[in-house]
């Protein structure tokens, strides 16, 4: 028989091996920088394997810091310990990600049927699991093998009752039931702050942290991926692995990182292959270090902003640049005033003078500026928005309005009864932590989302696409949807108006920074606001884009839908009006460019 030699590896399969290997989702034959990690959690699967006793594992740590990936090379090195008999019992193995969950608790179902192979509702899914995890009867103890169950992205399943967690780590308190039950979440505070106490009970203590990489970590991490494989120069390892853990320390961006390159280099001829970029230059003042001979910029750390006890959700600079506020999950709201000092021949430096701004009782979601620098608004989910501003004559900060509740109904059908609520909770926006609030360019409107309002049925059926209600029954059916609340500045007790409801949650909205002319033939009437110009407003919810403008009475001009895999987080106009930036969860941006005039003719701005 002719043997026949394997294909040379020639550049082109170099950079293809290279590619496949620094897959995130390829199980690595080692994982540098996690040997500690990687221990614990092997320990904790042997302990419900081999000693059949439940318990919880709780793995938190910012993304891209090895956490799902550790848990599956403990796992893969577990399976193959028992394919060679060195591990003596058997054991089960079910992942679920529960950011691709529609409902918390369809996780029941999904675990019913990785044990059974049969598929059930929810609710019945449920009440099976709970009788599995009772006390067998017979001979059935003997045959129920140790069960590992991983929920990744398990923030997710934080609801206001939390009943799907309580029922899942509960089960692991069964005597007769070997249920190993670990969470995964970007949160590090989640088990202490998110959970409820009943919930946090039975967690346990038992966790595990993962820190960011180092260069070092992920410059092993690239080379082990590899495994020999001479795609890269070693400088070119250690340039990705130096600029990675200087900003986030996150392996998957640098593994990313290496499969663009291999992937250029892979199409390029060999005498096009991309070179290293020359060096910034070395002479570098304040934030921006000078035009890089590229014609990019170089950038360096100036100042690090220390007060807030949790995570930043948003940030916002005030119109002159001199202040900056943040807002937090520590429940405050910090206002950074940038004052720049001289001293003889000197160069001006910066003194950062702090203000710590308190009164919401949950997460802040949401801040922003006035352009004419008077009010300070934050939004957060206690489902208050609070507006602060300067005493007179004095430095310190106040809260002069607290937006919450409507005494009474108005003509934009808010709702019913004697108070209602504006905003919602956590159970109906949980999947989304931002509720980014804003101010249209003139300061004239200020413009929150999460709002929820009571419309007729018949009103929420055109808006979801939903089938209309009888006739009949169209009088006395109400439904609640989405929208966001306009507020005029002189008036900030109650809104103006609100604009189309979704049936998705608002999560933000931005206001276009330039001022438009009316459209032709406009009709005044229609106009929220008797103005010399026209405004347009960008609104997001959790999965759709819609566009409105003052002359269009509060429905939308355009729709951009389902343009990500996952929900929608921030918008952001450009300078110059015309290019509109959508991010989302998925990890990446969208760019929604409008023609010249296309949205208008710019109009002059009056504050």
């Amino acid at each position: 028989m002719e043997n026949k030699s394997s294909k040379s590896d020639t550049p082109v399969n170099v950079f293809q091996k290279a590619m496949a290997q620094l897959q995130p989702s390829a199980i690595a034959r080692l994982m540098p920088g996690r040997e500690a990690e990687a221990k614990e959690i092997r320990q904790a699967m042997l302990d419900t394997i081999e000693s059949k006793t439940g318990g919880a594992l709780f793995i938190s740590g910012l993304p891209g810091t090895g956490k799902t990936a550790t848990v599956r090379h403990v796992l893969h090195s577990l399976r193959a310990a028992r394919e060679r008999a060195e591990l003596k019992h058997e054991f089960d193995f079910i992942e679920i990600n529960a950011m691709k969950l529609s409902e918390p608790s369809h996780a029941y179902k999904l675990v019913y049927f990785e044990l059974t192979g049969q598929r059930r509702s929810p609710n019945d899914a449920q009440a099976l699991l709970d009788a599995y995890f009772a006390e067998p009867k017979g001979g059935r103890a003997a045959t129920i093998k140790p069960l590992l169950l991983l929920i990744d992205e398990i923030d997710y399943m934080v609801t206001a009752k939390q009943q799907v967690l309580y029922n899942f780590f509960n089960w692991t308190t069964r005597r007769h039931v070997p249920l190993l039950v670990m969470g995964i979440s970007n949160t590090i505070n989640l088990a202490d702050e998110a959970l409820q106490a009943k919930v946090a009970s039975r967690m346990g203590q038992r966790r595990v942290t993962f820190t960011s990489y180092s260069r070092e970590q992920l410059q092993a991490i690239i080379s082990t991926r590899l495994d020999g494989l001479e795609a890269f120069e070693p400088s070119v390892v250690r340039l990705i692995a130096a600029k990675v853990a200087s900003i986030c320390g996150d392996a998957r961006r640098a593994l990313e990182l290496c499969r663009t390159a291999a992937r250029v280099a892979m199409h390029a001829p060999r005498n096009q292959r991309p070179q290293p970029p020359p060096p910034p230059p070395a002479a570098a003042v304040g934030g921006v270090a000078g035009a890089a001979a590229d014609g990019g910029e170089s950038w360096q750390l100036v100042h690090t902003l220390r007060g807030h006890l949790s995570d930043v959700y948003d940030i916002a600079w005030r119109a002159d640049s001199g202040a900056l506020c943040s807002g937090s999950t520590d429940n405050a709201v910090f206002v950074w005033d940038m004052a720049r000092t001289s001293s003889g021949s000197k160069a001006a430096t910066t003194k950062i003078e702090a203000h710590r701004l308190e009164g919401h009782t949950h997460f802040v979601q949401g801040v922003a500026w006035d352009p004419r620098g008077v009010f300070l608004c934050s939004a957060a989910s206690d489902r208050t928005v609070r507006v602060y501003r300067r005493r007179t004559g004095g430095s310190d900060w106040h809260c002069s309005h607290v937006i919450a509740k409507l005494d009474a109904p108005r003509s934009m059908a808010i709702g019913l009864g004697k108070a209602v609520r504006l905003f919602a909770d956590e159970t109906i926006n949980i999947n989304s932590f931002f509720r980014r609030l804003s101010w249209t360019p003139d300061g004239s409107l200020l413009l929150v989302p999460a709002g929820i309002a009571a419309v007729p049925a018949a009103a929420a059926a055109v808006a979801s696409s939903a089938p209309p209600p009888h006739q009949h029954q169209q009088q006395q059916q109400q439904q609640q949807l989405h929208c966001v609340y306009v507020f005029a500045r002189n008036a900030l007790h109650r809104p103006l108006m609100r604009l189309a409801a979704a049936p998705k949650p608002f999560v933000c909205v931005r206001a276009n920074p330039l001022c438009f002319e009316p459209r032709p033939g406009a009709d005044r009437a229609g106009r929220w606001l008797q103005l010399a110009y026209r405004m347009v407003i960008a609104a997001a919810t959790t999965d759709s884009v819609l566009l409105y403008e003052t002359d269009s009475g509060g429905a939308p001009i355009a729709l951009v839908k389902h343009a990500h895999y996952a929900e929608l987080t921030d918008l952001a106009w450009s300078a110059d009006g015309r290019q509109l930036v959508v991010s989302s969860k998925d990890g990446y941006c969208s760019l929604l460019t409008f023609d010249a005039d296309e949205l208008g003719r710019p109009s002059p701005l009056v504050l």
